[in-house]
């Protein structure tokens, strides 16, 4: 990154062309060019550089998609120099990204999440980064300028590209972060635990979570691009009612009857049976046991994928969900067995064909 003080506050921004010979005329082609203000990030989203970085670094936002550019010598010891792209949150997140591409890598150069307690160079912290050695690091500091620990990396995913990104995804529960990735999907359908999970106790109540980038050199900035980035509440251990979106907003209910169907019937969310306690499955997988009933969601192959409320007792294969939270807002339910989303189709919901995420796959919680 270059600084120069223009004299005008208004000036040009553009594509150049020069043949270096006044006698020649030449020619290039561009496709998809924006200019971008540095500001122009989606509410409550801020960049900053955290350490005093040798080279100022930036943020930039279009639509979806997220260009993070870094110096820094590096995210790790006692302290810390990158680009950090954040926003305020509170209480337990599920903070995730799809990393896209990256720079050419230095040997130390990382890219990735963050959850962190404030922007002092010595904050505690907890990420998940993708190493210029092709590894993937669960690190975290639990002390205020004490030394940054580091689990069992995954060895072997190479470098991130559009036909081949790498997922990653951080969940907080209370003082507990557990590290998961995916790769090479257009959509997660099953997460890979990274490690073990850590407890670190923020001092601040109001905390950081975003996107990482140190170049692993002071005098260098390096560039990631994301995608799908979401930091949203994690409603595992509450009790939630789910509305459907769309032209139907209505609530998830379990009818009660022999066949304990759950459908999107109900116009008020206070009923038992429109209430679902939302439990941890392992391995970054829900659970949704509905509170009038006492049983668990399912997905019923053998009566047309319909969503049932009729398993009683432990978690099995059929109750299962990977939970996407979608951009813009909501969330989508995916079926581990039946291997689909969950799908409103008129007042019934069912799993449907196609590993899309489409508008009546997604439903809002409260």
């Amino acid at each position: 990154m270059i600084s120069a003080s223009f004299v005008n506050s208004t000036y040009q921004s553009g594509l150049a062309v020069c043949s270096h010979n006044t006698a020649l005329l030449c020619t290039a082609t561009f496709t998809d060019y924006t200019t971008l203000a540095s500001s122009s990030l989606p509410t409550g989203w801020t960049s900053a550089d955290i350490g005093a970085p040798g080279v100022p670094g930036a943020s930039f936002y279009d639509f979806d998609n997220y260009t993070v550019i870094g110096s820094g010598s590096n995210i790790g010891s006692t302290a810390d120099q990158f680009q950090y792209l954040s926003k305020v949150v509170t209480g337990s997140q599920i903070l995730t990204t799809r990393l896209d591409s990256v720079d050419s890598t230095t040997s130390a150069s990382k890219w990735g999440l963050m959850f962190r307690d404030s922007t002092a160079t010595g904050s505690m912290m907890v990420d998940l980064v993708w190493l210029s050695t092709g590894n993937l690091a669960f690190q975290w500091r639990s002390a205020t300028n004490g030394t940054m620990s580091s689990g069992t990396s995954v060895a072997g995913l190479g470098v991130p590209t559009p036909s081949n990104p790498l997922w990653l995804r951080i969940v907080k529960t209370g003082n507990v972060y557990t590290a998961f990735y995916a790769q090479g999907v257009a959509n997660p359908t099953a997460w890979t635990q990274v490690g073990t999970s850590q407890t670190v106790t923020f001092g601040n109540s109001n905390y950081l979570s975003g996107l990482a980038v140190s170049s692993g050199a002071n005098t260098v900035t390096k560039a990631a691009a994301f995608s799908r980035l979401t930091t949203a509440a994690n409603p595992i251990g509450l009790r939630i009612t789910i509305q459907a979106t769309g032209n139907n907003t209505k609530y998830f209910i379990a009818d009660g009857s022999a066949n304990q169907y759950v459908g999107a019937t109900s116009l008020t969310n206070t009923s038992a049976l429109a209430q679902f306690d939302v439990v941890d499955a392992g391995g970054g997988l829900i659970a949704l046991r509905n509170v009038g009933t006492g049983n668990y969601l399912s997905i019923d192959s053998a009566d047309g994928y319909k969503a049932k409320a009729n398993t009683a007792g432990g978690i099995g294969t059929s109750n299962k969900f990977v939970l996407t939270n979608v951009v813009g807002g909501g969330f989508a339910l995916f079926s581990v067995s039946a291997g689909r989303y969950v799908r409103r189709t008129g007042n019934f919901l069912a799993a449907d064909t196609d590993l899309a995420i489409v508008p009546t796959d997604v439903f809002i919680w409260a």
